[in-house]
């Protein structure tokens, strides 16, 4: 057929060129409804198909089957409407750590609607580090196999700012795993610095509504310094920390003594952390058994295996399944993430609770700001938790959570950051410190001042000496005492300068020898002589002469200039700035001499006042009294 016969199909979705005699009733497929935008969707309101890329959009096959059109539109109608009542708006969720093995078990959890509901649109983003940057594409394409109807798109990101980028919902699995040999606090430094950063990310990048689950180990730890460097600008009852896998451990573990499901199981309680310190409680938990809702304690009827047994179990059951698995419990945790951020947005059951850390009020005697978890209960509609209140602690369950409540183990964690430790400022120290560990003898200085005598420096409280300056500073201090974190005051006392009294009397020295007495000649006449000059010479004054008459012509036309308000006086230590001619009136206090640094010493020449503070020799008042020079050179 000849090309030009063939006419364009303006359906919207098709863009084919056909044969007007071929043109059937079901020979073109294409969208009939508009095509509107929203957010970053683009979407076919006809079948409501919907892609954040343009050239995917683009490209959905039509939805309609009927003939091709060959009339153009006068104006291509594309609505930009607000979405169908019925419409949810996509939820942004981003889970760290996504190519280890709970991120691999907890994103298609996520995906397929466990957590947010089957209806609920998903945009999965995935974070981990650049080398696994690969597995993360991996783990995209099985997501896009499952092909599941309410994920819209999936991102693996190996940066921070694409990953925490507007995101509603954060799940922190990713941290630093303890290997072997590793002290404790060198994994706490590490997650310091991981959690530091991803809460400064927070911050930066996501929405101040943000709500952020932390699952990496110590993840109480963790919770509470990502808090802390998010907090100008999310607040700090939008973190959490997962205990909800000790809670549904116990719950399992009762219900099993019990010989009921899960399901009957309720108002279960983890005291704590997730650590072998925390404290499963049953004594408020109901059991249904036999229709019948009675207290746990009763139910189970054995109150040795409650308070020893079933403690240990719940505290020891990561160990155990280590040992029998070879691996981590990594899909009873995804699992416990996922129940811990469905109840969050969707509220907890009438009647019942759960175990969140969270950071503590002061309820139950925890110290405030502590990331604990306590019994929470959570308001379906603004998605805000409270820590459950009154409930009767016994002594066997107070003397538990103390056990469990280590609150100096948190505040070592938060001073462990280099920012947030003291400088000690006792000579021959210059430590940094932490003043909760700051004791009688944690620091050696010295306590007498340095003296400087011929080429030596001397600590005069033990007289150590040396001719050389960073020998003689790293001698170490002869006594023992506490940091000090107060700054000396290096202020240099006011000179006084000032003249004479009227009434004091000059004294005059006029040496041993009184002057010779003058001799006749000394009332001859006097001769002028007569000078001659060469012609070089008068050639040589006549240059001169012009020379210092131009210099006179320079230095006037300066003075002579209108000062700019504001310009400062160019004389040593003068702090004071031009306001107009009245300025000139006032007197300049300053410093003649020239600048002096040597071995660490700072002082004028003119003064030779001395310092090794660069600020107090910069705030030194001057020695001398004159005009203000409000031009350099003059």
């Amino acid at each position: 057929m000849d090309t030009p016969n063939l006419k364009f199909c303006y359906n919207k979705g098709c863009g084919a060129k056909f044969n007007p005699d071929e043109n059937k009733e079901d020979s073109c497929i294409f969208h009939p409804g508009p095509p509107y935008f929203h957010d970053a969707y683009k979407i076919w309101m006809c079948c409501n198909k919907k892609s954040t890329d343009f050239t995917a959009w683009l490209n959905f096959e039509g939805c309609t089957r009927g003939p091709h059109n060959p009339v153009k539109p006068d104006v291509p109608k594309i609505q930009q409407t607000q979405p169908k009542a019925e419409e949810k708006i996509p939820i942004r969720v981003l889970v760290t750590g996504a190519a280890g093995q709970i991120g691999y078990s907890l994103v298609i959890q996520i995906a397929k609607g466990d957590v947010f509901g089957k209806e609920t649109p998903i945009v999965l983003v995935m974070l981990d580090i650049p080398p696994l940057g690969e597995v993360l594409k991996g783990v995209e394409l099985e997501l896009y196999d499952c092909a599941l109807a309410n994920l819209i798109a999936v991102e693996p990101v190996t940066t921070e700012e694409a990953a925490f980028k507007d995101i509603d919902y954060a799940f922190l699995v990713g941290a630093m795993p303890r290997k072997e040999g590793m002290e404790r606090k060198d994994l706490l430094a590490a997650n310091v610095k991981i959690f530091k950063s991803q809460g400064q990310a927070l911050a930066k990048y996501s929405k101040p509504t943000v709500k952020v689950l932390v699952v990496g180990n110590p993840a109480n730890t963790n919770a509470f310094i990502c808090a802390k460097y998010a907090a100008e600008k999310i607040p700090s009852k939008n973190f959490s920390a997962m205990t909800r896998l000790d809670h549904n451990r116990a719950i399992a573990q009762i219900a099993a003594r019990c010989g009921v499901d899960c399901g009957s199981v309720k108002k279960v309680i983890i005291w704590g952390n997730h650590s072998s310190t925390q404290f499963p409680d049953v004594k408020h938990a109901k059991v249904i058994k036999g229709g019948t809702e009675i207290g746990a304690y009763e139910a189970v009827n054995d109150v040795p295996w409650i308070q020893n047994e079933f403690i240990s179990t719940v505290q020891k059951r990561g160990a155990v399944i280590i040992e029998k698995r070879k691996l981590s419990s990594a899909m009873s945790a995804a699992k416990a993430a996922c129940d811990h951020i469905h109840d969050w947005h969707f509220g907890t059951k009438d009647g019942d609770w759960v175990s969140m850390a969270v950071p503590s009020d002061g309820s139950y005697g925890i110290p405030k700001g502590l990331v604990f978890s306590f019994p929470i209960t959570i308001d379906a509609k603004t998605r805000n938790w409270k820590i459950v209140q009154g409930l009767e602690l016994d002594d066997f369950t107070k003397q538990k959570i103390e056990i469990t409540t280590e609150p100096k183990v948190f505040l070592n964690l938060f001073l462990m950051d280099s920012s947030n430790l003291l400088l000690c400022y006792n000579k021959g120290c210059g430590a940094k410190f932490n003043p909760a560990e700051n004791k009688e003898d944690s620091c050696i200085f010295h306590p007498g001042p340095p003296y400087f005598h011929d080429a030596y420096k001397i600590w005069k409280c033990c007289n150590k000496k040396s001719t050389d300056f960073s020998t003689w500073l790293s001698f170490e201090g002869c006594t023992r005492g506490p940091h000090n974190p107060d700054k000396p005051c290096n202020d240099v006392p006011k000179v006084l300068l000032s003249q004479p009294e009227v009434d004091e009397k000059m004294i005059v020295w006029n040496g041993l020898n009184k002057p010779a007495e003058r001799s006749e000649a000394h009332n001859r006449e006097r001769v002028s002589l007569s000078v001659q000059m060469t012609e070089s010479s008068s050639k040589a004054l006549e240059n001169e002469l012009q020379r210092r008459k131009e210099n006179v012509e320079i230095i006037d036309e300066i003075q002579n200039l209108k000062l700019l308000i504001g310009t400062g006086c160019t004389n040593n230590a003068c702090k004071a700035t031009y306001t107009g001619p009245e300025t000139d009136l006032q007197e300049c206090l300053h410093h003649p001499g020239n600048a002096i640094f040597h071995e660490g010493m700072k002082f004028w020449s003119c003064c030779e006042r001395k310092t090794t503070d660069f600020g107090a020799f910069l705030d030194q008042l001057g020695c001398s009294r004159g005009k203000h020079c409000w031009t350099k050179g003059l």
